[in-house]
């Protein structure tokens, strides 16, 4: 019973650490672009990352995400050759373009993570925990 007493209060201890450590960091607004399509019998997945700006704290970044996902709107919303336009607020927007689709997907990270590097696999750049709010 002392070792579970031990072993929880050492948990407790990091998970403050952890979201101390948050709490003191910039958070970066990222877009997200992905294109897959098909050409000439090949497949293409095409990712590009975006970065917009850089906020003291997480609400603002937040802020931000959602302003870039409503304008996100009003353009795929005006491009004619998307079909089936799926959207995800304040996440994502996706749609069908000819030979392929089209997927935009926004975020905000703490500053440390630079999602454009490799990554391990079992990482989700919108996981709650990265965005948790402290």
């Amino acid at each position: 019973m002392k070792k579970l007493t031990g072993a929880c209060i050492i948990v407790s201890l990091m998970t403050i650490s952890v979201s101390e450590a948050l709490a003191d960091c910039a958070w970066v607004a990222w877009t997200k672009n992905r294109l897959i399509s098909t050409s000439e019998g090949r497949m293409h997945d095409e990712v590009t990352w975006e970065v917009h700006s850089a906020f003291e704290k997480r609400a603002q970044c937040v802020d931000m995400r959602e302003r870039l996902w409503n304008e996100a709107v009003k353009d795929a919303e005006s491009t004619p050759h998307f079909k089936n336009l799926k959207k995800q607020f304040p996440d994502k927007l996706s749609a069908e373009v000819p030979d392929g689709s089209w997927e935009k997907a926004f975020y905000c990270l703490p500053e440390r993570i630079d999602p454009r590097k490799k990554l391990p696999i079992s990482f989700d750049p919108r996981s709650k925990s990265l965005e948790a709010e402290h």
